[in-house]
């Protein structure tokens, strides 16, 4: 493959071009220059996302700066700006070294992809364009002509002339960008408007209005200043007028469209704008409902419970859907949010940085199945936002907000699009929600310039017309400006004109984008986003059900936070509290003798067909309280260990018993600290090469992500559970804690030979449905024997071999033990933790203790270990 040199000048070295604009908007020369540079340090990494997304008019800075360069040719892919970031921060740490391999390695792809092709394209697409034009305007050819050209730079065939205004002259180094008629906007995206050669500088003042003619929309100019020299290795092209509505404008007709679409547009210019709307005074300045992680939505809010992907369904209907990244071509955040476009259902890239669509939806999928049944049934829908949808008027980054919840809207449009991503065409799903009504104006607007509901009588337009495809027969709406084409991509006419020829037009068609009359909620509906927080201090029930698994929505600031906490649930905000009773559950309540799975009902073991494992001879034990029990050993094949079920009886779970209550009683009083502790890893940790570009809304679960159960770690500390701060003095720890590990070191005494003393005790509690997932205590240290006590409900003890034993996908269950209330199992031999995984399915509420011996190899890890680097506001 033939490949491109890049052009890389000279004075794209010298870092005083990093203080010159638009670059010194985004980088933070006061935290860059200075720092040691660390390669793959976490911090490093951690700190660049800070300054990306934190920086005013960062990315905005980025996107008008490659605009300016690169014109109309600019790639949907984000490509261009992970490389303008990350050539920057090479220089600004000062490898020159390490900024010129980047170029190198950039200018390998194929020349169709390389940045001078891209060049030379917009280049050949500009002039085969202004050709056409003549000067004031008119057209130097035919109607057929000026269209094609249009089409070659898709762009729209507009003429228009500029109403000159007498005014001091611009200074040479400054540029004056000029908003033409805003209908040509889509999004927030910067486009290029068809100039003629008549279009130049001319006297001026900075904010002067212009009004067009024939239009009634004023705008105005700002001055957008830049180096002389364009600080990216690409030689400097003329400038392309960008796009800026003027917020000020009280001349604007009623009907103006779009009017609200470019708030944030003006962050590049030398004045402060003013948004369209006022917004309200919220909830300590907060929305009604918002969180700082996915967790907390999805264990909160029934509406929306997927940890990893942007649409909920249930049943073949969409619950919640997510506007999040940066979206897709063509998305819209119109009428102040009554109207969003979005494009959802899966098949995208979910490489960092990379924004695009890899793979064709289907009709099929279960996630756009969904939302096109929503659409069918009328069924609303719940919208959220998360911090890094761009089109969204309210910057929630600002107040560390990862997610806010819009409200519900109905899908009164779907259809297909075919897109260009690489040279392959590519299907994907587009959905336009609106509004419903019964909800009041959407919370971030105060004073909207729309139809209110408080309004007597409010205009709509009419209903959409749609049109018959003669070759399908179905029916499809009059989407794009240029024109009606099927939308149906089973449909042979797909995506193209009537008259045969593809669809190249993307501009929306003024009329589709009308408000139309917002339906109503259903009677029927359950229209609470967030669902009554269950019975405070209640002494007549158990507060162990499902339904106190789940999170807590705060009054005062409006945070949805998980429980982490066994005594209270707390608002992770403003601290508030509320304090959680309940009844004392006993060991009788929670036999469930009826509910005993079908392969325990006569044996308490099962163990798998050419598994290799033995079962031992049964051992009869003495207990305390003058009582006895019997033991059921295991032995594993090829000496990896041995596993020992310890029976209770009803004469040895007295003390049992009342652990159960000890350990109850205790946590509700704060005696004993349960709390579900942050993971240290998880999926949504990801590191990749420019992962502080984007730090978090690729990844799969943002945020702090909590474990799925309440513990506490006495003794030594253990990694597992994470720092020493979860671990408190086994001497110091409460009555319960060391009177659990008085019971297993006497249990483990009575069947194992030779002496065995723990010195860690971790208590688990497990909620209803709640469970821990496979995993091994195989960490440098720890003793070969590990012993657990079972308290409460019976469970599962579940063995599989590990995935580097397991040939392809077989992950069978070589072993599997039924724990009852006062059982003790027992795992003898490093190659139990290293073979095998385990897993413990509980049937109700369960206490787990387990207890270790850990020597000083594990706390020696323990403090050598790195931190793990969790990208700020990461699910």
């Amino acid at each position: 493959m033939h490949q491109t040199t890049m052009y890389c000048p000279k004075e794209c070295y010298d870092k005083r071009t990093l203080k010159e604009d638009p670059l010194k908007e985004f980088f933070d020369l006061r935290e860059l220059q200075g720092r040691r540079r660390r390669r793959e340090e976490a911090q490093i990494t951690e700190h660049i996302a800070e300054v990306v997304e934190q920086t005013l008019g960062g990315l905005f800075a980025v996107e008008t700066w490659l605009r300016l360069t690169f014109g109309q040719s600019y790639p949907p892919s984000r490509r261009n700006t992970i490389l303008f970031v990350n050539f920057f921060w090479h220089l600004a740490l000062g490898s020159t070294t390490d900024a010129t391999k980047l170029l190198k390695s950039h200018s390998a792809a194929a020349d169709r992809d390389c940045l001078r092709a891209r060049r030379t394209r917009q280049k050949d697409s500009r002039n085969l364009y202004l050709a056409s034009q003549q000067p004031q305007g008119s057209s130097s050819g035919s109607s057929n002509d000026v269209i094609s050209n249009a089409r070659l730079t898709a762009m729209r065939p507009r003429k228009f002339r500029r109403i000159e205004v007498e005014g001091q002259t611009p200074s040479p180094e400054k540029i004056f960008i000029r908003i033409p008629a805003l209908p040509l906007l889509s999004g927030n995206t910067l486009t290029q408007n068809p100039l003629s050669s008549q279009c130049r500088k001319i006297p001026r003042n900075p904010g002067t209005p212009i009004k067009q003619e024939g239009s009634d929309v004023v705008t105005k100019e700002f001055p957008l200043t830049f180096p002389k020299t364009p600080p990216f290795p690409f030689p400097p092209i003329v400038p392309i007028p960008l796009l800026l509505p003027s917020p000020s404008s009280s001349t604007k007709c009623e009907d103006t469209k779009y009017e609200d679409e470019e708030m944030f547009l003006c962050s590049a210019a030398s004045e402060t704008p003013q948004h369209l709307y006022d917004w309200p005074e919220l909830r300590m300045g907060f929305p009604p409902v918002w969180s700082e992680s996915r967790q907390e939505i999805c264990e909160t809010l029934p509406y929306f419970r997927s940890f990893h992907g942007g649409v909920y369904q249930n049943g073949g209907v969409a619950k919640g859907y997510l506007l999040g990244g940066f979206g897709s071509e063509g998305d819209c955040f119109l009428h102040g949010g009554r109207l969003i476009i979005s494009h959802g259902g899966g098949g995208g890239n979910e490489t960092v940085g990379i924004d695009k669509q890899v793979k064709d939806q289907r009709g099929g999928d279960k996630s756009v199945r969904a939302l096109i049944n929503n659409c069918g049934g009328g069924t609303p829908v719940l919208l959220l936002v998360d911090e890094h949808y761009s089109k969204f008027p309210l910057n929630l980054g600002e107040k560390n907000i990862y997610s806010a919840v819009l409200g519900f809207y109905t899908i009164i449009a779907t259809w297909a699009e075919s897109r260009c991503v690489d040279g392959t065409d590519v299907v994907r799903y587009k959905f336009a929600f609106r509004w419903c009504k019964g909800q009041g104006d959407p919370w971030w607007i105060k004073d909207p310039k729309e139809p209110s509901e408080s309004m007597d009588t409010p205009k709509y337009s009419a209903p959409h017309v749609v049109h018959r495809c003669d070759a399908c027969g179905n029916t499809s709406p009059c989407v794009f400006s240029t024109g009606w084409a099927c939308l149906n991509p089973q449909c042979a006419q797909f995506w193209k004109w009537p008259d045969g020829q593809p669809s190249v037009g993307f501009d929306y068609n003024p009329e589709f984008l009308d408000l139309r009359e917002p339906p109503e909620l259903a009677s029927g509906f359950d229209a609470r986003i967030v669902p009554p927080p269950p019975v405070f201090d209640s002494v007549d029930e158990f507060t162990t059900s499902f339904e106190y698994t789940r999170g807590w929505h705060c009054q005062k600031c409006g945070r949805v936070s998980s429980r982490s906490a066994w005594e209270h649930y707390e608002c992770a905000y403003c601290r508030d509290t509320r304090s959680i009773g309940g009844k004392v559950h006993i060991a009788a309540s929670l036999k469930c003798e009826n509910s005993l799975p079908r392969a325990f009902r006569h044996t308490d073991f099962t163990i798998a067909e050419n598994s290799g494992i033995i079962r031992g001879l049964a051992k009869k034990y003495d207990g305390d309280f003058g009582g006895w029990g019997m033991c059921q050993s295991f032995v594993l094949p090829n000496n990896r260990g041995t596993i020992y079920h310890i029976r209770g009886s009803e004469t040895l779970n007295e003390d049992a018993n009342r652990l159960l209550e000890d350990y109850q009683t205790q946590a509700s009083a704060g005696a004993l600290l349960f709390r579900r502790h942050p993971l240290k890893k998880h999926m949504g940790i990801r590191f990749s090469a420019f992962l502080f570009l984007m730090p978090t809304y690729l990844l799969l679960a943002r945020g702090k992500l909590l474990s799925s159960y309440f513990s506490q770690n006495a003794g030594k500390a253990y990694q597992y559970v994470g720092s020493s701060s979860h671990t408190v003095p086994l001497q110091d720890a409460c009555p319960a804690v060391r009177d659990a590990h008085r019971l297993i070191q006497n249990r483990v005494a009575a069947v194992l030979e030779g002496s065995h003393r723990f010195n860690e005790v971790l208590s688990v509690a497990y909620l209803e449905q709640q469970s821990m997932s496979y995993h091994s205590d195989n960490e440098h240290g720890l003793g070969p024997v590990i012993a657990g006590l079972s308290l409460g409900s019976p469970a599962v003890m579940n063995f599989r071999l590990a995935a580097k034993l397991a040939p392809g996908a077989r992950h069978r269950i070589e072993l599997s033990v039924f724990l009852q209330h006062g059982d003790v199992l027992v795992m003898e031999g490093t190659g139990v933790q290293t073979d095998y995984q385990h897993t413990v399915i509980p049937q109700n509420f369960r206490i787990a203790v387990t207890a270790r011996q850990i020597g000083a190899g594990n706390v020696t890890a323990l403090k050598k270990k790195k931190p793990i680097a969790v990208a700020r506001r990461v699910p």
